[in-house]
């Protein structure tokens, strides 16, 4: 294959593609770079020419499929290359805000990927001592007498394992993922409050919205959210440069002073999260500061005009699911800094 611009493929009109891009460069570059032959050259090229396959043909499920199964074959590639291609494939395309108008043709390349290589039959899982499992964590917590015991326990255990993920090869990190050993540990840790509190008789009803911040009491409260995003994604990428973290941070104080987006705003490059968790977080900051009775357009507006990832989205799809919160949201918000 001849070498090709790769910047073409990280500055697409695409912003969601463009992000996962740019994720996917510093993963095949990186120490982690997945277990395939194919170069990144070859890589993005292929998952690009999927991506907008699936896109243009969305109620053609098995015209994406066979594309999905010629296209690694034209190429040349080997077992392993094909694997990481629809791996990566299916992440741009569940991330993907329209998912639902393209769920046919998604669930038909889900069914090959399962052909291509089943968890169920890959000894790699099967015979794998897996060291963290809910099930046993499960077990360890209900032979504990007390509350305090369990929450010791469980909270020493998510901790030493965020700091095992960055070490973790793909397999087991996948493994882990696909499971939702995290999230089910997060959970747990709030049932147990939750038990705690009915056991006491101190169940906290909602606080209703505060009326009359001061536009330093909004800034602070908008920067408490925002913090996480001058760190570190779940994945060990940085999210954004100090540089424009602290750009963002200016935008969003100018914001909250009257609520109008200025035209001097220079859109920030892509951030190394999904449009899900910008969305999300500005969704609690709206949350906090106005409640949620009536979403504030002018906010919609801003988010559009400051990321730059937001290109490809309407606006009515941003407010539609501004409340809707990513299924790792929790654990990659708590995993700040290393």
């Amino acid at each position: 294959m001849s070498e090709i611009d790769l910047d073409q493929y990280l500055g697409t009109p695409d912003g969601h593609f463009n992000a996962n891009a740019q994720s996917w460069y510093f993963e095949f570059t990186g120490i982690k770079r997945p277990d395939c032959d194919m170069s990144f050259e070859v890589f993005i090229a292929a998952v690009h020419e999927l991506y907008l396959f699936v896109l243009a043909h969305r109620d053609k499920p098995f015209a994406c499929l066979n594309m999905v199964k010629e296209l690694p074959v034209r190429l040349g590639l080997t077992g392993k290359d094909t694997l990481v291609l629809v791996n990566h494939l299916l992440g741009v395309l569940s991330h993907h805000d329209e998912l639902n108008s393209f769920m046919r043709p998604f669930m038909q390349v889900v069914d090959h990927r399962h052909n291509l290589s089943p968890y169920t039959e890959d000894p790699d899982v099967i015979n794998h001592r897996w060291e963290f499992s809910f099930e046993e964590t499960k077990a360890k917590m209900d032979a504990m007498a007390t509350t305090k015991e369990k929450m010791v326990y469980i909270i020493n255990l998510i901790t030493d394992f965020k700091q095992k993920a960055s070490a973790m090869d793909e397999l087991t990190l996948h493994y882990y993922l696909d499971t939702g050993f995290l999230q089910k540990c997060i959970d747990e840790v709030k049932r147990i409050q939750l038990i705690d509190q009915l056991d006491k008789k101190e169940i906290t009803l909602p606080v209703p919205v505060r009326k009359g911040y001061s536009h330093s009491e909004q800034t602070v409260i908008a920067t408490k959210y925002l913090y996480f995003f001058s760190g570190y994604n779940f994945s060990g990428h940085k999210i954004m440069s100090a540089d424009n973290y602290e750009l963002l941070l200016r935008y969003v104080a100018a914001f909250l002073k009257d609520e109008s987006v200025s035209a001097d705003i220079k859109p920030l490059v892509q951030l190394n999260i999904s449009n899900e968790f910008i969305r999300y977080t500005f969704y609690l900051i709206h949350k906090e500061l106005f409640g949620t009775r009536q979403i504030r357009p002018s906010m919609i507006r801003f988010i559009h005009t400051v990321f730059s990832q937001f290109s490809g989205t309407e606006l009515t799809t941003t407010k539609t699911k501004f409340s809707v919160k990513p299924k790792l949201y929790d654990s990659d918000a708590q995993y700040r800094d290393r």
